[in-house]
């Protein structure tokens, strides 16, 4: 792999330009950054947010019966097209409460699509913490 900023710079160059419609171009950036599809969310930005957030009808029945507030922080994947896949929950309070209220949750979320030759992941290990209140 050459220069990490120049790769990097290279990878988000191509995204910008496949979102234009030039995918010949977005390709040439790519292959110009010298790395594989699955080293590029080594060297790419994070992944930016279009839609996060849920309502209330996500929170867990049980928990809003006991009075119960609480947090899941959630790792995953995003794939090129910017949806999520592989969510699992890394770290929960109360214990195993919300996690699968969180990660039902989750899979309204979007992030900014980003290109890919292939069409795989855009980002691995991305995280967020999602809050459970009662108002």
């Amino acid at each position: 792999m050459q220069d990490q900023l120049r790769s990097g710079a290279n990878v988000r160059l191509a995204s910008l330009l496949a979102r234009s419609g030039d995918l010949s171009a977005a390709r040439a950036a790519f292959d110009r950054s010298g790395i594989s599809a699955q080293q590029c969310s080594l060297v790419d930005a994070q992944p930016i947010a279009t839609r996060l957030g849920g309502s209330s009808t996500d929170f867990p029945r049980d928990a809003l019966r006991w009075g119960f507030e609480g947090w899941v922080r959630l790792e995953f994947d995003v794939a090129a097209d910017g949806h999520l896949v592989g969510q699992r929950a890394i770290v929960t309070y109360p214990p195993a409460v919300f996690a699968p209220a969180a990660i039902d949750t989750s899979k309204n979320w979007r992030y900014r699509p980003t290109f890919r030759p292939e069409g795989t992941a855009g980002c691995g290990g991305a995280q967020q913490t999602m809050r459970f209140t009662i108002n």
